[in-house]
């Protein structure tokens, strides 16, 4: 019998990521940051992402490692995490300009409404589902392309029922929640597929 231990190591590594967790961090931020866009704090809304992501690996730590176990990964898995999450952050970056841009371009509307100023509203959201989407697929989580498809209908909605665009975050940060406490609770009581 032959065993495929690149294919093993990406089944476990993505198997660190299915408790649920993940979805109740991410939902929470993109919660928090629609909430603070609506309460016309948009300028620290990408303070809630930070402090989050800052807290997700200590919970996972404590919360999932001792139910799932502990995977050590390749040195070769390290590298491209590590090139991967540096990638990642450049495209963080440049997707926060482009938000920053999209918020100074409504907030110095200048009375036409084009193409671009009706669809503008919905720039925070779309932009956090390529993200949501870039990240998916950098990391092998499919799952995040449905974050990506909440985010594109929050986007959609906004721009179609003319909302704030806090509301593209927070209905699907909501709902991202939700669903993450459900697989979490799932994974805690032991009834999670193996």
């Amino acid at each position: 019998m032959t065993t495929n231990y690149p294919n093993l190591e990406t089944k476990l590594y993505q198997a660190r990521f299915s408790s649920g967790l993940l979805e109740v961090f991410l939902g929470a931020a993109l919660a928090g940051m629609g909430a603070l866009w609506l309460t016309e704090l948009a300028g620290i809304a990408g303070i809630v992402p930070v402090v989050l992501i800052s807290m997700w690996a200590p919970v996972h730590q404590r919360v999932v490692d001792p139910r799932a176990g502990y995977v050590r990964v390749t040195a070769a898995r390290e590298a491209r995490e590590r090139k991967s999450l540096i990638g990642l952050s450049v495209l963080g970056v440049a997707f926060f300009g482009l938000g920053i841009g999209a918020f100074l371009a409504m907030e110095a509307g200048n009375g036409s409404v084009g193409f671009i100023d009706t669809i503008i509203a919905g720039a925070p959201a779309f932009l956090l589902a390529i993200g949501a989407a870039s990240a998916g697929a950098w990391f092998g989580l499919r799952r995040l392309m449905g974050t990506a498809a909440a985010l594109v209908l929050g986007g959609l909605s906004v721009v179609v029922f003319d909302l704030q665009p806090g509301c593209g975050m927070l209905a699907p940060g909501i709902a991202i929640v939700g669903l993450g406490i459900l697989a979490l609770s799932r994974f805690l009581s032991g009834s999670h597929p193996e």
